[in-house]
């Protein structure tokens, strides 16, 4: 059976990693059950070990990995680790996933690197990728420092002197046009000399769009302008501009929703909580990069059909007792519809300025299962 398990049971004999299949394949082996969400805008605290520490508005429901006091979905800790899908007043309906997939998000993790002469060290959510695992500095949770209807994740990274907060919040209400999920972590340097970092947002795309789709494409557009990266399922590394996104979509056939990451576009929502661009966005073999911890090599001739995902990059240099946030933002949107926002921005004449990576050749044709519904089940 062409399953997400024996494709990683493959990777991790072809590559030596034993401990991949040990630290994921448990998260295949039963769905977990969805949280009770709350019609209004209140983060859902009760859970049992079955479920997600989860919150709602009626656009969107996300799903956060928790200790059992919040709700713990099957398969382990890993905290921090998330998801999202449609809620019931979306315009393209409820339950469309924005990431793999209904309320199993181990998929979806972030890594830290820590750059230093010395030698680099690297921090995964759970060890994923087999890096040194953060479960192990959880200090807190519980409802997120920027809205009610949020999540917060933290962690006292203690060897680095480092303290980390993840939130996860939904804005919007009911108000399609004014809704989207903030995905926002603060990386707190409590020592006395500075740190270089790197963070990586590690998104497992899949839209059941109409059945289940874990190939989607990636497009990268400039909103209300050109497309700069048209729609292709082979791997590319893009550096990110002004006003840019990128666009998620079955492939082959017609969508009827899309997720949208922010890149450097910024909806407005959040006046100070601005969207922070990415020094590289990759589109990528999920079965490949969640055997990575941090570095990933992009191979513009790889089709990722059978399996894709996001990669965001950030590189800071964060001073004693300085505090730097990276944020991103996910919508979902009807076929071909352009982002939510406060403002609608200038089409922008500046395309020959925008720094594209290797790409790969454009979308080719190709033979999908018919039925990709077990293929993380």
């Amino acid at each position: 059976m062409d399953t997400k398990v024996s494709r990683i049971a493959l990777l991790s004999i072809y590559t030596g990693n034993f401990n991949l299949f040990g630290e994921i394949k448990m998260k295949f082996i039963t769905k977990t059950i969805t949280a009770t969400i709350a019609a209004s805008a209140a983060l859902s605290m009760v859970g049992t070990a079955a479920q997600a520490a989860s919150f709602s508005s009626p656009i969107y429901e996300v799903h956060v990995q928790s200790t059992p006091a919040f709700g713990s979905p099957s398969g382990g800790p890993q905290y921090g680790s998330w998801n999202a899908v449609t809620g019931p007043s979306h315009p393209t309906g409820a339950g469309n996933n924005l990431l793999y997939e209904g309320t199993n998000t181990r998929t979806n993790f972030s890594s830290l690197r820590i750059f230093d002469p010395g030698g680099d060290r690297t921090y995964t959510f759970g060890g994923a990728g087999s890096g040194t695992n953060l479960d192990n500095y959880l200090s807190s949770e519980g409802s997120s420092a920027y809205a009610p209807n949020g999540f917060q994740t933290a962690w006292n990274l203690t060897p680095e002197n480092l303290g980390i907060t993840q939130d996860l919040f939904v804005v919007g209400g009911a108000d399609y046009n004014a809704s989207a999920i903030y995905h926002v972590v603060n990386l707190t340097n409590n020592g006395n000399s500075n740190i270089n970092i790197g963070w990586r947002n590690l998104y497992d795309w899949t839209v059941n769009d109409p059945s289940f789709d874990d190939g989607p494409n990636n497009q990268i557009e400039i909103a209300h302008g050109a497309v700069v990266v048209p729609a292709t399922t082979n791997e590319f590394s893009y550096t990110p501009t002004a006003e840019d996104f990128a666009r998620v979509s079955v492939d082959p056939g017609a969508a009827t929703y899309q997720p949208l990451l922010g890149l450097g576009f910024d909806p407005g929502f959040v006046p100070g909580l601005p969207t922070t661009r990415p020094d590289r966005y990759d589109y990528v073999s999920w079965p490949i990069s969640v055997g990575t911890s941090y570095d990933y090599t992009v191979d513009p001739t790889r089709n990722v059909t059978w399996d894709s995902a996001g990669l965001s990059y950030f590189t800071r240099e964060i001073g004693a007792g300085q505090t730097v946030r990276l944020t991103q933002v996910i919508f979902a949107t009807p076929p071909n519809a352009q982002p939510p926002a406060t403002s609608v921005p200038e089409p922008t004449s500046t395309f020959g300025l925008l720094a594209l990576g290797t790409l790969g050749a454009g979308s080719m044709l190709k033979r999908k299962q018919q039925q990709k519904a077990t293929v993380k089940a």
